[in-house]
């Protein structure tokens, strides 16, 4: 009889900890379902964005607009480096290069029309 308790304790604890297992397993497992949502949502916003970017630089008649990652402008337009960086007032590190126009103007207190607009006449020449 004692070493039924005794295996009856034994077999108690051995199951305690498979609980405690399957806990951590389960909050693991939901911990990285999450993960993958978050990303997988992050990921599609940024594939409909460029979507949108597409569609327009495939359209007649592009101009360089204000909301337009500096990368975009350079991709997709013949200006170069050096100058579209003059004329934004950065170093054209890989952050400045993913920052919109708007943001590096209203950063450095530049007026964003009149950047656009010159961005515009440069791409013309």
């Amino acid at each position: 009889m004692k070493k039924l308790a005794g295996l009856l304790r034994v077999w108690k604890k051995e199951m305690e900890k498979r609980d405690d297992w399957k806990i951590l397993c389960s909050v693991v497992i939901i911990v990285l379902i999450l993960l993958i949502c978050f990303f997988g949502l992050r990921s599609y916003e940024k594939y409909r964005i460029m979507e949108e970017h597409k569609n327009y630089l495939e359209g007649s008649d592009v101009k360089i607009e204000c909301w337009m990652p500096v990368a975009v402008v350079l991709d997709n337009f013949d200006i170069p480096e050096e100058v579209l960086f003059r004329e934004l007032n950065i170093t054209g590190g890989f952050s400045d290069r993913k920052l919109k126009i708007e943001k590096i103007c209203e950063k450095k207190g530049l007026d964003c029309k009149m950047i656009v607009d010159n961005l515009n006449f440069l791409k013309d020449v």
